[in-house]
């Protein structure tokens, strides 16, 4: 299978980041973890437009990295939902949600001072766009 196109934007103290469906390579979600791991973000919102696949390590280097940030996972997949709802019963602030609850992703992150939830909304549209349009991106 192809390979992910991977899109973020820091805002504040968050994380925006959406990727198209494929394998997610370390060269793209690397910058993100280093972020995490230097506190430089305390929360991320990320939006897998497919069926983004992680490898187990990479599953854990997430975990390892974040920490206590607080996460908010919006995925169409009931199988990745599960999978954000079992890090949850294990202690991680993680929730999923659907693309419907875009608004309801947003406001369990929070919205950075200086910000709206609006200005969240927009940079996550605008990456999905970005994603989208990239050569190669697929969608579910």
């Amino acid at each position: 299978m192809a390979n992910s196109v991977w899109k973020w934007k820091k805002i504040g103290d968050l994380l925006v980041m959406c990727a198209s469906e494929g394998d997610l390579t370390d060269g793209d979600y690397e910058p993100c973890l280093e972020l995490h791991r230097t506190n430089q973000v305390k929360r991320g919102i990320f939006w897998a437009v497919g069926s983004v696949r992680m490898t187990p390590m990479q599953r854990r280097q997430t975990g390892d990295a974040m920490g206590d940030h607080r996460a908010a996972n919006i995925t169409d997949s009931a199988v990745t939902r599960g999978i954000i709802t079992a890090f949850a019963w294990m202690g991680k602030p993680w929730s999923a949600f659907t693309s419907a609850q875009l608004r309801a992703a947003i406001d369990f992150v929070g919205v950075p001072t200086g910000y709206t939830s609006d200005d969240v909304l927009s940079v996550l549209t605008a990456l999905k766009a970005e994603v989208l349009a990239s050569p190669g991106a697929k969608s579910a």
